[in-house]
C-alpha cells in the first residue's frame, strides 16, 4: 500500500486549476501530449507528475487472483493512505480528476485459457467455465470500486490469433459467454490484435475495440487503417519520470503504455471524471505519424548529423536505439522542409529529426516488416 500526502497528490492539479482560471489566449495550442495511459501498478506515487503531463485517463486492471509477475495488477485491491485514512486507489484518482478504464486480464497471454480453461479451480476446467469465472470476478471487482453501470469493462486477449485456427474460434466463444453473462449491465470491450477486434465487432459481441501495440499481429494494420477502432495502444513499455538508464541512481520511473483515442468516437467506456476533450483527442491523433520504413533519427535536421540516442524499451540494460521500425509511430512536433522533429518515446520531449518522406498519416498503418530492429 502506498502512502502519499494529499498536498503532494493535488499539487499538480492545483497548478492546472490556477492556470485554467487565467484568460485564455486565442492562439494557445491544444495540448497534443498523450492523455491516456495504462499501468500495471498503483500510479499515485507519480500523481503530481502525471498531472503535469495532463494525463486524463488511466487504464487499470481487474483479475480474479493475484498473478506472481504482476502482484499489483488488481485495481480493486489497491489502496492508498492519505492523512492516515485508507482509501481505494480508484477513489483517489477520480477525486483528483483522472478517469479510469477497466481492463480484465488474468493470464490472458495463454492460448489454453481460451481453448480449454486454465483448470486452476473446479469451475475453470472448461473454456466456458473459465469465461464465467472471469465475468464473475470482473463484476464483483467493478462493484468494489463503484464502477457505474453503462461504462465499459474490457477483456484482454493478449495473444495473436489466426482466423482459421482453434484459438480464433475459442476467443469468439469466450466473448459470446462474456456478453451473455454481463447481461447489459456494462458495455463490453476487447483488447487484442486487429483480427480479434474486427471479428468481435462484426459479430456484435463487443461495443469497443482496443488494439494492442504489436503491429505484426494478425490483422492489426488493416484494422487500424479501417478506422473502426476506439483505442490504439500506440507505444509500449515506456518509462517516464527519471528512468534509470538516463539518470543513474534516480527514481526508476513508472512503467506504462500510451494510448491514442480515435476521434471518430466520443467515448470508449472510461468512467469517473469525464472524457478527454474532442479538441485534444483530435490534436493527439493528428499529431502522430506512422513510420513507412525503418527510419533513422538524427540529432539535427541533416543526414550529416550524428544519430540521436533514445530508448524505446523499458529494459535499462538494452542498447540505445537510433532507428524506429516500420509501422511504429512517432509524434510529429515541427516540420521544416524535408525534416520533422519527433518525439519517439511519448514522453513529451523531442528526441531528434527524421525525414518527412519516411512518415505517413496516422489513419493508415503500413504493413509490418519482420526484419525490424530488435529491442
Amino acid at each position: 500500500m502506498i502512502e502519499v500526502s494529499r498536498r503532494a497528490f493535488t499539487g499538480g492539479l492545483g497548478a492546472l486549476a490556477a492556470a485554467a482560471a487565467l484568460p485564455a489566449r486565442a492562439s494557445a495550442p491544444v495540448d497534443g501530449r498523450i492523455a491516456i495511459i495504462d499501468v500495471s501498478k498503483n500510479p499515485l506515487q507519480w500523481a503530481d507528475r502525471l498531472h503535469e503531463k495532463q494525463i486524463k485517463i488511466i487504464a487499470r486492471y481487474f483479475a480474479r487472483d493475484a498473478q506472481p509477475a504482476f502482484p499489483t495488477k488488481r485495481m480493486a485491491h489497491s489502496f492508498v493512505t492519505v492523512h492516515g485514512r485508507r482509501e481505494l486507489e480508484s477513489d483517489q484518482l477520480i477525486r483528483n480528476n483522472i478517469s479510469i478504464l477497466s481492463l480484465y486480464q488474468f493470464y490472458s497471454f495463454k492460448p489454453e485459457k481460451f481453448i480449454n480453461g486454465l483448470q486452476d479451480t473446479d469451475q475453470t476446467k472448461t473454456a466456458s467455465g473459465e469465461a464465467k469465472a472471469d465475468v464473475r470476478a470482473a463484476l464483483a471487482q467493478a462493484k468494489i470500486v463503484s464502477q457505474p453501470k453503462g461504462s465499459a469493462i474490457y477483456f484482454g486477449v493478449d495473444v495473436d490469433v489466426v482466423a482459421s485456427d482453434s484459438l480464433f474460434r475459442a476467443v469468439k466463444n469466450y466473448f459470446e459467454i462474456v456478453r451473455n453473462e454481463v447481461a447489459g449491465d456494462y458495455k463490453i470491450g476487447a483488447y487484442g490484435c486487429g483480427t480479434t477486434c474486427k471479428t468481435l465487432l462484426d459479430l456484435k459481441l463487443i461495443d469497443y475495440a482496443w488494439v494492442s501495440a504489436s503491429p505484426g499481429h494478425e490483422g492489426t494494420p488493416e484494422f487500424i487503417s479501417s478506422g473502426r477502432w476506439h483505442l490504439f495502444q500506440n507505444s509500449l513499455d515506456r518509462k517516464w519520470h527519471n528512468p534509470a538508464w538516463k539518470h543513474p541512481g534516480k527514481d526508476v520511473g513508472l512503467d506504462l503504455d500510451t494510448n491514442v483515442q480515435n476521434p471518430r468516437f466520443a467515448t470508449f467506456g472510461a468512467w469517473g471524471a469525464g472524457e478527454v476533450s474532442e479538441e485534444r483527442t483530435r490534436a493527439i491523433f493528428h499529431g502522430r505519424r506512422f513510420v513507412k520504413k525503418h527510419t533513422a533519427i538524427y540529432k539535427a535536421a541533416s543526414a550529416e548529423a550524428a544519430l540521436a540516442e533514445f530508448r524505446t524499451c523499458k529494459d535499462q540494460k538494452s542498447q540505445a536505439r537510433y532507428m524506429v521500425e516500420t509501422a511504429r509511430n512517432v509524434r510529429a512536433l515541427n516540420e521544416a522542409g524535408d525534416w520533422c522533429q519527433v518525439d519517439v518515446n511519448e514522453d513529451g520531449e523531442a528526441d531528434g529529426f527524421c525525414r518527412v518522406a519516411d512518415l505517413t498519416e496516422f489513419g493508415k498503418m503500413p504493413a509490418y516488416r519482420r526484419d525490424a530492429p530488435k529491442c
